[in-house]
């Protein structure tokens, strides 16, 4: 719900800004020379759907700790970036969620951090398809009885693109798909009720639909 009164919120403010056709406050001292193109830091807030696919070693790993990844998780994400003209920009990205736990003691909080890369594919105009690639990492950390074992991690590679949309001359919308390769740690797992133990590690994807809404300063 909560993710959902925030992308109604975010298409709001776009239908607002367009609707006014570039005669609102935030227009009135925009440079007629200004090619548009984003230079300089900028920063943003966004939500996002989540879908995982785990390979069958990962679903071991976490049927054995209660974690359930079956289905969509929503999401939330800080975006801290930083324009070079018209061809590139770079952004670092930290989108937290809940995942899904079999019992009521497990309620694992995921952590994504990302350092992508996006290239225009057109670099003028109000709407600017884009894509974009980049890695990171994932964490999926939850309250266990272990003393030693508190978490899964992941190291991530993405690839994706998306559509941006400059509301006002400082403010832009962007709608933006990412697929992403994971690759979690390998860890010691007893197979039976003897001592003896494997090591897992597991991989997978998952993609998640993101609209963000950032700002130039």
């Amino acid at each position: 719900m909560r993710t959902t009164l925030l992308m109604l919120a975010m298409l709001c403010t776009a239908a607002g800004a367009v609707a006014s056709d570039g005669h609102g406050f935030f227009w009135n001292d925009v440079d007629e020379t200004d090619d548009g193109c984003r230079r300089g830091f900028y920063c943003g807030l966004g939500v996002s759907r989540i879908e995982f696919d785990p390979d069958l070693d990962a679903r071991s790993i976490f049927s054995r700790k209660g974690i359930d990844l079956d289905g969509y998780r929503d999401g939330e994400m800080i975006i801290l970036g930083w324009g070079f003209g018209p061809h590139f920009t770079s952004e670092i990205r930290l989108m937290t969620f809940v995942a899904g736990g079999r019992t009521a003691d497990v309620k694992p909080l995921g952590a994504v951090f990302a350092w992508d890369s996006m290239m225009p594919i057109t670099d003028h105009g109000r709407l600017r398809p884009f894509l974009a690639a980049g890695f990171g990492g994932l964490a999926l950390i939850y309250d266990s009885r272990s003393e030693t074992d508190r978490g899964n991690y992941a190291v991530t590679g993405n690839f994706g693109g998306g559509l941006l949309m400059r509301l006002l001359p400082r403010t832009y919308l962007a709608l933006d798909v990412r697929f992403v390769l994971l690759n979690f740690e390998r860890e010691q797992v007893n197979i039976d009720d003897d001592d003896d133990t494997i090591h897992i590690g597991g991989g997978g994807s998952m993609h998640y639909l993101t609209l963000s809404l950032t700002y130039d300063f």
